[in-house]
């Protein structure tokens, strides 16, 4: 009977060794794969954190330009602005030296260069094209000074029949 028992045990333990392996096997690829899933999931978690660095950053550069750009728009509304006050004080200018027959002429080395409602306005006209500012005098006679080849000249006219001023 005790020799019975012995096999009866040693079976076991055989039996109980190899469950042990078996599960010891198990453990290891459950482990290798719970490693495994967390590398991935660490990964992951990497590879969104980078994303998101990177919408953040495209969001700053997009605030960026927007702020950039709404300057811009402002500039832009206050020059618009300016243009059409000197539009309208050009027109009004315009109307008034039109209903009086005056205009002033712009001539560049006595060549015509344009034509405007007011004094002020050819010369501003000749500034923007290189004549020196302030450097304008008035002249006895109709020629133009040697060292400057611009001229404001005042015309008077007369109104075609029929034609009205601005």
């Amino acid at each position: 009977m005790v020799r019975m028992i012995r096999i009866v045990t040693a079976r076991r333990l055989a039996g109980t060794a190899a469950e042990v392996e078996r599960l010891r096997a198990r453990l290891e690829q459950a482990s290798a794969d719970a490693q495994s899933s967390r590398d991935r999931e660490v990964a992951d978690h990497l590879r969104l954190r980078a994303e998101v660095d990177q919408a953040e950053r495209g969001r700053n550069t997009a605030l960026f330009e927007l702020d950039i750009a709404n300057a811009a728009i402002k500039s832009l509304r206050e020059e618009v602005a300016e243009l059409v006050a000197e539009v309208k004080a050009a027109e009004e200018a315009s109307a008034a030296s039109s209903a009086h027959g005056l205009v002033f002429v712009l001539t560049r080395f006595e060549q015509l260069h344009s034509v405007h409602a007011s004094h002020e306005d050819a010369q501003a006209e000749a500034e923007r094209h290189g004549a020196a500012p302030g450097g304008w005098v008035t002249r006895p006679t109709p020629e133009p000074l040697a060292e400057s080849p611009w001229r404001v000249t005042p015309l008077q006219y007369e109104p075609a029949p029929g034609v009205v001023a601005a």
